[in-house]
This record gives structure tokens, C-alpha cells and sequence, in this order.
């Protein structure tokens, strides 16, 4: 082919190669949608918030929920994908502990409300098959920003109930009444989540026998909002006191990467700004019920707190300030507290990987169960290879830092 022809054919060829070329980026592009397209795509009931269901996935579920409420929103999606963390060194790959047998009691009703979900007031037991002296308790509240979450889900219950049954403890996990998820919802605030808890740990107390239990080892531990709600119950007496119990019925606290500790001095660090929308939504707009939601606000001597463990993921919340004031705080009071920077764990990690094998945050929970002065643990977390106290704390937290830049 020669002539006019050839001519016409080469000349379509060129300017078809700027159209392919504009259709293969156009492709590409479509092919990597922008987070924020994601996000459109995930929230498929058009509400603006991303739920567990929606995005089926936990681990990038917890890494992208950066306040630990249950939920995602637009404004926690970063403007460019951020690196994953790494593994804590300590923790190396994590292994699940064989599912140990087992006796499951499930929603329990520890209380009664005309209009109330009967799930959220209800509480799910496992007990070993064992048989022989009393068995410890293990109680755990989920979080969820106060306003989500649930007894049974796979992080709260999981690793840690095959840890906890295994060793011989029953291991009890408690639902409560929630916030509303938008203030135009209205709804409850503080007190309700803790009276709610406290109304849980008496009916253990009070029933754990009729299970194989102790009612005079009753260990405690919460996470995110459920940490804030431990925290609470394990320094403000008059919660328990209500239901007929105090303090004392608690044998240990262990508070994880927990949501609120000082709201008032939280506010003030960060110039009202950081969870103020969420804080609302579980407290109200009350400065003075801010205090009475903050533990930092109910430690003093003679009151039976239990020694209590923080296990937080350092500069998240400001948590890097105000978990060692209150652990320090606790310990004056005379209840041997420490608060610990897990530094390479993030918020979801703190939860998920407590009772794994050989994780370093348990084996510190079953020191302080068996009565050792928490006081005297380490203020970081130990990591592969390391011996507690070989060097100074603060070098240790500088060279981490410096490492997860």
C-alpha cells in the first residue's frame, strides 16, 4: 500500500496513539480511586461514617478509626496513604491460643429497663471445664466511643478469652447502654455507661459463684472508651456503692490505650479541639460532668483502688502525658500503679493482641494479677531481646521514636 493512502493510514495511527494514551491513564486512574472515592464507595448507606460491616476488614478497620469509636469518618481518612507501623519486636507474628474447653453462658441479664435493648444489658460468661478451687474472674468492657461496640465481637473476645480460660480464670465481657451516634439524636450521656457497668460487676459478684467462680478475684480491663469506663468504676466508689458493692470487690484494673482520663486536662492541651465531638456526644457539654467522667479526678488514699496497669500507644491523645500523671497519682494514693508506652502498638493492636502467646502487655497483666508492685514495672513496653531496667527509660523512648519516624 503506497501513495495518498499510506499517508492516511499513518496520519489515523498517530492520532490514535494520544487518544490510547489518554485512555490508558484514564483507566489507571479509575483502577486507584482516591481515598476519598473509597470512602464514598464504602459508605454505602450514605450516613458519612464507615462502619465495621461496611468495611469487613479489622485490622485496616482499627488502623483507619483513629479515635477508637467505632466508627470511621471522612476526616479520619489521611490525604495520602500513610505506612503501616510496625510490628512490635516483642510480639514478633502473633499466634492465637488453641481454643480451650469451655462452657459459654451467653446474654446474661444483669438488668432490666422498660425500652432497652435487652442485649445491652446483658453480659456473656465462658467458663472453663474445670473442676476444683474457684476460679478468678476476667472482666472486660468493649469500646466503641461510648456509642458503639459489643460484648461479642472477635477483638474482645477471641484471643483474650482463650488466654484468660486457659489459665483457669472465667472470663466475662458486659455490654452497656450507648450513646447517641449524632447529637441530633439526643440521648444518653454520663453517668449512664458506668452506672450501666456497675450494675454488670455486682451481678457478677453476686452470681459468679453459681458459675465456679470467686467472688473475691474479680479482675478488671477495658479498652478505648471501654478503658475510660474502667478507669472510672476503678477510682469513683460511688458507682459500685450504688449496687451494694464498693471498691474493694476489684482486685486489679488494667486500662487499654484508654479514651478519657482527664477530659478537663485533655480539653486544655489540645485548645479544645481533638475528640470535643465525641467527648459531647458521651458527656455533655457540663465541664463539671467532664471532671465527674474523669478518674484523674477521683484518686485519693483510703479509697481500696486497685492497682492498675495503663497500657497506651504513646503521643495518641495526649495519653503520653496523662496516663503517667494518673498512674503516678494512683501510686501515691497508695494503690501501685504504672502506665505503660507500648510505642510501636497502635490503638486497635493495644486490644487485639492481648492474650496472645507469648505477648509481653499479658504476661505483665498476669504479674500484676499474681500481686506484683506494678509500681515497679517498666515504663515501656520491653521489646524482643531487651531486659527490663538495662537502660534508662528515656533513652529507651527517645531511640524508639527516633526508629518509628
Amino acid at each position: 500500500m503506497s501513495g495518498p493512502q499510506t499517508v492516511k493510514t499513518t496520519l489515523s495511527k498517530l492520532f490514535l496513539i494520544p487518544g490510547l494514551i489518554l485512555t490508558y491513564v484514564s483507566l489507571a486512574s479509575a483502577q486507584t480511586p482516591s481515598l476519598s472515592d473509597r470512602f464514598d464507595r464504602l459508605d454505602r448507606n450514605r450516613d458519612g461514617k464507615i462502619t465495621a460491616e461496611e468495611l469487613p476488614r479489622a485490622e485496616l478497620f482499627q488502623r483507619l478509626d483513629r479515635n477508637g469509636d467505632g466508627v470511621i469518618e471522612r476526616g479520619e481518612i489521611p490525604s495520602k496513604p500513610t505506612p503501616r507501623r510496625p510490628r512490635s519486636a516483642g510480639t514478633g507474628e502473633l499466634e492465637m491460643p488453641v481454643e480451650p474447653a469451655h462452657t459459654p453462658h451467653l446474654n446474661l441479664r444483669y438488668a432490666e429497663i422498660d425500652g432497652v435493648d435487652p442485649n445491652l444489658l446483658s453480659l456473656d460468661l465462658y467458663v472453663p471445664k474445670s473442676e476444683g478451687e474457684k476460679s478468678p474472674v476476667m472482666i472486660m468492657i468493649h469500646g466503641g466511643g461510648w456509642r458503639g461496640g459489643d460484648k461479642a465481637s472477635p477483638a474482645i473476645v477471641g484471643a483474650k478469652m482463650r488466654h484468660f480460660v486457659t489459665k483457669g480464670y472465667i472470663y466475662a465481657s458486659i455490654n452497656y447502654r450507648l450513646s447517641p451516634q449524632t447529637p441530633e439524636e439526643g440521648g444518653l450521656k454520663h453517668p449512664v455507661h458506668a452506672q450501666d457497668c456497675a450494675k454488670a460487676i455486682a451481678w457478677i459478684h453476686n452470681h459468679i459463684e453459681d458459675y465456679g467462680g470467686d467472688p473475691d478475684q474479680l479482675h478488671l480491663m477495658g479498652h478505648s472508651a471501654g478503658g475510660h469506663l474502667a478507669g472510672i468504676l476503678g477510682t469513683n466508689e460511688r458507682f459500685l456503692k450504688a449496687e451494694g458493692q464498693d471498691l474493694s470487690i476489684l482486685k486489679s484494673n488494667v486500662l487499654l490505650d484508654p479514651a478519657a482520663l482527664d477530659i478537663p486536662g485533655y480539653l486544655e492541651l489540645v485548645n479544645g479541639r481533638g475528640m470535643t465531638a465525641l467527648y459531647k456526644l458521651a458527656f455533655g457539654e457540663d465541664e463539671a460532668n467532664w471532671r465527674d467522667a474523669s478518674p484523674q479526678h477521683h484518686v485519693a488514699p483510703g479509697k481500696c483502688i486497685p492497682p492498675t496497669l495503663i497500657f497506651y500507644a504513646s503521643d495518641r491523645m495526649n495519653l503520653d502525658q496523662l496516663a503517667p500523671a494518673l498512674a503516678r497519682t494512683l501510686s501515691e494514693a497508695g494503690s501501685p500503679s504504672q502506665a505503660v508506652d507500648t510505642v510501636t502498638l497502635d490503638h486497635g493492636q493495644i486490644n487485639s493482641h492481648i492474650g496472645m502467646i507469648d505477648e509481653p502487655m499479658t504476661e505483665l497483666i498476669m504479674r500484676l494479677h499474681a500481686g506484683e508492685d506494678a509500681s515497679s514495672f517498666p515504663a515501656m513496653l520491653p521489646q524482643h531481646g531487651e531486659v527490663p531496667g538495662a537502660e534508662d527509660d528515656a533513652n529507651r523512648r527517645s531511640r524508639r521514636k527516633a526508629l518509628r519516624r
